[in-house]
This record gives C-alpha cells, sequence and structure tokens, in this order.
C-alpha cells in the first residue's frame, strides 16, 4: 500500500491533481508574453530562475473553453511542472492543498468515456473521491506531448 503526495488545485469549479513530485514549484501570478509564433495550446513565456518557460492553456485544453481564467483572476498561481528536465507552467484559480492518497484510491478512467463532468478525459489519468468530490488527476506528460506535437 504505497502513498502518493498530491497537489490539489483548482480549475473553475473543479479540483485536479497531479503528484507533488512532478511539480518544480508554484508561484504567484506571472505575467507571461505572448509571442506571435507560439501555437494556441500555449498562453505565453516567462523567465523564471533563468530558464525560459512556457506557459500551457491548462483550462482549454480540459475543456474549458472560453474560460477567462489568464485574464481575470488575481489570485491565480502558476504551476511549474518538471517533467525529465524540461519545464512549462500552467495557470490555475487556486491551489486546494497537498494531501496524501493510497495508490489503490486512484481510479482509472474508462477508455471509452467521452467526457468526465464536461470535461475532456484525453489528459486525465484518473481521478480519486474527497469530502463526496471527484478529484480529477491530471497526466502532465500527455498534456505536454500534446502541446507539443499540434
Amino acid at each position: 500500500m504505497d502513498e502518493i503526495q498530491l497537489l490539489i488545485f483548482r480549475i473553475s469549479d473543479q479540483s485536479f491533481t497531479i503528484p507533488i513530485s512532478r511539480v518544480a514549484r508554484v508561484v504567484d501570478t506571472l505575467q507571461s508574453r505572448s509571442f506571435p509564433l507560439l501555437k494556441d495550446k500555449f498562453e505565453g513565456l516567462f523567465i523564471f530562475e533563468n530558464k525560459l518557460i512556457p506557459i500551457i492553456k491548462l483550462a482549454d485544453s480540459l475543456g474549458f473553453q472560453g474560460s477567462n481564467i489568464y485574464y481575470t483572476n488575481l489570485d491565480e498561481s502558476v504551476v511549474i511542472i518538471n517533467y525529465d528536465g524540461y519545464y512549462f507552467g500552467f495557470r490555475v484559480d487556486a491551489i486546494e492543498g497537498i494531501k496524501k492518497v493510497k495508490d489503490e484510491d486512484i481510479k482509472p478512467v474508462d477508455p471509452d468515456v467521452q467526457f468526465l463532468n464536461g470535461i475532456d478525459p484525453a489528459f486525465i489519468s484518473g481521478f480519486t473521491e474527497s469530502d463526496g468530490q471527484t478529484i480529477f488527476s491530471v497526466n502532465t506528460e500527455k498534456l505536454l506531448v500534446y502541446t507539443l506535437a499540434n
């Protein structure tokens, strides 16, 4: 019975998790710079600790189309992910905390499901329950590979 620590964050009214082992840093809102050559899946770039960090539009990728998260929420945070030495970030409405869960408490998503509570399951690796609420686990590897390829 292994335990895993998860960072819990919120986009709109939905909670999500990622393994804390993937998180390089959580920072207060950073102003990113948009560049015309960036793909639509990227919000922009910013420099953090001498690294150029692309910001992926996570809310859009998950199906929160037309979300105003990028412009209106002054309390938002940026989660910076380290994926095998490649850094990228995404904005979230709020950080809800860190939670330890047992591996078996994270249930897989049925591959035939088209939408999970209106969320595109393409980047969801599983889900867990907490206080009667479903919390989806974001697959950061799939998100990064898809964003770079499309």
